[in-house]
């Protein structure tokens, strides 16, 4: 598959080239909710290989970008299909996949009672010095 359209940018020591088929496979993994370091290691790659992929900044072999399809739980014909426009995935903000978990308001305030601890074991003994 050949993509026509792409987009190129310039940086200061590489080029980026943002083709479709990287925008899908992006928008792919946003969509099912996988984080980029369960799906490069499925592909045997580092997470940072899989973010310059995403990137444009390296391309993949077919065989690679298949994987990622398949570990992303899409069929190759949904995926052309994604690439042709027949299937709209929508634009999902990355960070807001991957919400850490709220902490209770004990947990928040434990570190401050620790510090607190400490800071007072410290004063004492600047008092017991001098």
């Amino acid at each position: 598959m050949k993509n026509k359209n792409f987009e190129l940018k310039k940086r200061r020591y590489n080029t980026k080239i943002m083709t479709d088929d990287v925008i899908a496979i992006r928008k792919m993994r946003i969509f099912r909710k996988i984080s980029r370091e369960a799906a490069a290691q499925t592909v045997n790659i580092s997470p940072k290989t899989l973010e310059r992929f995403e990137h444009g900044r390296t391309t993949f072999p077919e065989e690679r970008k298949k994987a990622l399809i398949r570990r992303y739980r899409f069929t190759l014909q949904e995926y052309s299909d994604i690439l042709e426009g027949k299937i709209v995935l929508p634009d999902l903000p990355a960070r807001s996949v991957f919400n850490k978990p709220q902490k209770t308001e004990q947990e928040r305030r434990k570190y401050q009672k620790i510090i607190t601890k400490r800071v007072r074991v410290i004063r004492s003994m600047r008092k017991m010095k001098g």
